[in-house]
């Protein structure tokens, strides 16, 4: 066996260099696996954190009309609440050094929304032993509120209910349906809603529950059940400058069948010509029979007044 001059031998010297890299790769391998870890680690709570801030900023955009305050208010929550999460120990916020946080409110769009990125410069381990340097981690979310005529809250409509696009062949409202009265052209609009004559008739009683004790309607899905005659003691029951809210549904006489809800409105009781017909005025813009409208974009202040009264806000995240 062939020796160095020192007497090694040289298998002795590469097996001493090979577990030396060795240990060096194991150190390194260890370390970067620790860095992708608290990286992971560090994201996850970081997208916490602005997830929680986009909600909270989007809650306060819930009303139909938001004010200038609200918009402000939007922002400054969704800052705090991000704020009020830890990542890596440390407040999610501007104020701790290394960490960018950035807020975007959008309130001109159909779906309004609240946008949180959250950036945090991590410095790795691994990298630390190769001369250092840090690594930004970031999260992002998207909160949005929505707010059109999709659910309407229970015990909010009474259970008498028109149709939307029935056109009269005879009687106070002959030749008009209801869906001629169409956003700001419905409220104060003159309407009757006629029990009988059959020809005349462009209504009918929901069997499915009492008066105003409604369940929460799904517009475009709920269905409920009509019943064809003239229920003499509801119309007694009912008085001159009574304000009420009734589904809408479709279609032409007979209406003792199943039938889906596809819209609300509203009517002050001005005149009672029992147990015939019931006049008024309509009080509340009118859903043409489409889930999810009036859309957020096209409302006017009679629509947001409605939406704000009749339908409650959705808001979730959306990215």
């Amino acid at each position: 066996m062939s020796k160095t001059k020192n007497g090694r031998s040289p298998n002795g010297v590469l097996a001493t260099v090979l577990l030396a890299v060795a240990v060096v790769t194991a150190c390194c391998l260890s370390s970067l696996g620790m860095d992708i870890a608290h990286g992971a680690l560090v994201h996850s709570q970081l997208q916490t954190a602005v997830d929680s801030g986009a909600l909270a900023g989007a809650y306060e955009l819930e009303d139909a009309m938001p004010t200038a305050d609200a918009l402000k208010t939007a922002g400054n929550s969704a800052s705090v609440m991000t704020a009020a999460n830890l990542a890596d120990g440390q407040a999610v916020s501007n104020s701790t050094p290394g960490t960018i946080v950035k807020v975007d409110v959008v309130s001109n769009a159909f779906t309004r929304t609240v946008t949180v990125t959250a950036t945090r410069t991590v410095a790795p381990v691994f990298a630390r032993l190769f001369g250092g340097f840090s690594a930004p981690v970031s999260a992002r979310a998207v909160a949005s509120v929505s707010k059109g005529l999709s659910v309407v809250n229970s015990n909010q409509v009474y259970n008498l209910a028109v149709s939307l696009d029935c056109i009269p062949s005879s009687g106070a409202q002959a030749g008009v349906p209801l869906d001629s009265y169409t956003g700001d052209c419905a409220p104060n609009k003159p309407f009757t809603i006629v029990l009988n004559p059959q020809k005349s008739k462009n209504s009918g009683w929901v069997t499915d529950w009492s008066d105003s004790s409604s369940p929460a309607l799904t517009i475009g899905s709920t269905q409920v059940n009509i019943s064809n005659g003239v229920i003499a003691s509801k119309v007694a029951a009912m008085s001159v400058g009574q304000s009420i809210v009734v589904p809408i549904i479709q279609g032409d006489p007979p209406y003792n069948k199943t039938n889906t809800v596809v819209g609300i409105v509203g009517l002050k009781i001005t005149n009672i010509d029992f147990p015939n017909t019931i006049t008024g005025y309509l009080t509340t813009p009118i859903c043409n029979g489409k889930p999810n409208m009036p859309f957020l974009a096209t409302t006017s202040s009679a629509d947001n007044l409605f939406l704000n009264q009749w339908s409650p806000a959705t808001v979730r995240l959306s990215q």
